[in-house]
């Protein structure tokens, strides 16, 4: 994964766990603009963590902010298994994965694991919406 592509996942993931933009700024420099996103941090982050506030959550960097993704999964009704370089998530009451990642690290595995449930619940709840539109 490439860094511009785990920057926008874990914005995403960042929105999953209730961060959302609450404001920009504008800067002018030097005939170039630069725009800084000013964020409610999201749920498991510190809230006077500074590049929090400006959507930068490096889920892929902390153990203690995975660990509060993980926690909500669980709350949704699934199980996270970590094993060595491999995480798994199940549906309660289920024996085969919905989800399951091996990586050369530990982290990464639970990384990838999490990107993948958060893109597939994301899409799922998409098409709920649209169900509900009708």
């Amino acid at each position: 994964m490439t860094t511009n592509e785990k920057y926008a996942m874990n914005r995403t993931i960042g929105i999953f766990m209730g961060g959302e933009i609450i404001g920009t700024e504008s800067y002018d420099r030097g005939g170039s603009e630069l725009v800084i996103e000013r964020w409610k941090v999201p749920q498991g982050i510190a809230a006077y963590d500074d590049s929090a506030k400006i959507g930068y959550f490096h889920y892929d960097l902390h153990w203690d902010r995975l660990m509060s993704v993980i926690e909500k999964i669980e709350e949704m009704g699934h199980s996270v298994i970590i094993s060595r370089t491999t995480c798994k998530i199940v549906e309660d009451f289920k024996i085969y994965p919905i989800i399951d990642k091996t990586s050369d690290e530990k982290i990464d595995a639970v990384y990838l694991a999490i990107c993948e449930f958060v893109k597939k619940h994301n899409h799922e709840q998409f098409l709920e919406d649209l169900k509900n539109e009708k």
